[in-house]
């Protein structure tokens, strides 16, 4: 017969065993709820800073309202560029393209400006920058050799930004990156520069022309129009698309799928690629 020692010591050691036991089922049931968690973000697929290079990425800029006070009390309603914007955030996610989005409130001339230079930073020498904009454009005296005597503008959300703005940005992008930039708004013949080829005023050193395959909506002096559904040009240029098709090749399926009046454009300046496959 066990002694009274014998049974404690017995008692003591199930007992640690049963602490010991509970704290292991304790963590167990710690680690797996810790496993349930969401994981961590992803690695963006570019970072803004440049030190990851890709071969293509865009910016999509959409406004659906500009700022009155900007305006004189113009509100800049313009249904259907939300629609415009998903299409094209929809196509580029197809295609694994990064991209910043910027709408509305966000899209002030410092914000648009700032996000084209961050987004062309982030690409490889001999990629793409897509620039995408869906909104008003307008018109507005030119104080510079416009042989109409007016500049073409891009209404953002704090006031409107001038062809020979966007010309300057477009030469600030990284030599060696082409550039494609779509415009679906009024005024869009010549938004990206004045009707010549030829530089504004005294060029810094450091400028140089961009390779630039743009598309406008319409002509200068022209209304783009749309509806809900979107852009008539952005909706023609979806209805379009073929994998495989090169820029020429797509932009003339879209012409004859423009409703109304408007006449698109398509121009370029320095070394055109528009034989090339489309997003490439």
């Amino acid at each position: 017969m066990e002694s009274d020692s014998g049974n404690f010591v017995k008692g003591l050691i199930v007992g640690l065993a049963a602490e010991l036991l509970f704290v292991a089922c304790w963590i167990f049931v710690a680690l797996v709820a810790g496993c349930a968690t969401p994981p961590r973000a992803a690695r963006p697929a570019f970072e803004p800073d440049g030190t990851n290079k890709v071969p293509r990425a865009a910016l999509v800029v959409n406004l659906t309202r500009v700022d009155v006070s900007a305006y004189g009390g113009w509100t800049g309603d313009c249904i259907g560029t939300g629609a415009d914007a998903a299409t094209v955030k929809g196509a580029l996610d197809a295609l694994g393209i990064p991209y910043l989005a910027l709408s509305d409130a966000e899209a002030t001339r410092a914000g648009v400006e700032a996000a084209a230079r961050s987004v062309g930073a982030t690409i490889a020498p001999g990629g793409l920058l897509i620039l995408y904009f869906s909104g008003h454009g307008g018109q507005r005296p030119a104080f510079g050799a416009e042989l109409d005597g007016l500049d073409e503008t891009i209404c953002l959300y704090d006031g409107p930004l001038l062809d020979d703005t966007v010309w300057a940005m477009l030469q600030d992008v990284p030599r060696g990156v082409r550039v494609w930039l779509v415009t679906d708004c009024c005024n869009s013949g010549t938004n990206y520069r004045g009707p010549h080829n030829y530089a504004r005023g005294v060029r810094a050193w450091w400028r140089h022309d961009p390779d630039l395959l743009h598309w406008g909506a319409a002509r200068d002096g022209q209304n783009a129009v749309g509806s809900a559904a979107g852009g008539f040009f952005t909706i023609a240029l979806e209805a379009a698309y073929r994998p495989g098709v090169t820029y020429r090749e797509w932009f003339d399926a879209a012409l004859p799928l423009v409703k109304g009046k408007q006449r698109p454009v398509s121009n370029y300046t320095g070394t055109d690629f528009s034989d090339r496959e489309a997003f490439q």
